[in-house]
């Protein structure tokens, strides 16, 4: 019988690509979709990476509106809120990552046009995450 042959070289190799697109993964996720939200009356204050990043003011009637997004999971499902500008989502909101998701989208909903629901797609979220 012959023994299972795992290569060293090869698994020694494929960590650091790994860690690599764990990075760019991760810091994807921090810049686009883990915003610290503010939202004043007739502004939104964002700022990425978890509130330690760049800050963006957007006036609510700026955005074309508002798209809404299914992320299904093993064990719940989450929405998702795509602030759109000019065609291209520019602010997300969600409810994995914000605890006051459904009071921020009740405000959102009286200032902004709903666009509709898109299906997720595994592809599109990964290109918005890293480009």
């Amino acid at each position: 019988m012959l023994k299972p042959y795992i290569d060293l070289r090869v698994v020694t190799a494929s960590i650091p690509i790994f860690i690599f697109f764990l990075v760019i993964f991760i810091r994807g996720e921090l810049q686009k979709k883990v915003w610290k939200i503010t939202l004043n009356p007739d502004t939104i204050v964002a700022v990425n990476f978890a509130g330690l990043g760049k800050t963006f003011q957007h006036l609510y009637h700026e955005f074309d509106g508002y798209i809404t997004s299914i992320l299904p999971n093993e064990y719940n499902e989450y929405e998702f809120l795509f602030l759109r500008k000019a065609g291209k989502r520019t602010l997300v909101i969600s409810e994995f990552y914000h605890r006051n998701y459904d009071e921020m989208k009740s405000i959102i909903e009286k200032k902004c046009i709903f666009l509709g629901e898109e299906k997720f797609n595994l592809g599109r979220e990964l290109k918005f995450s890293l480009l």
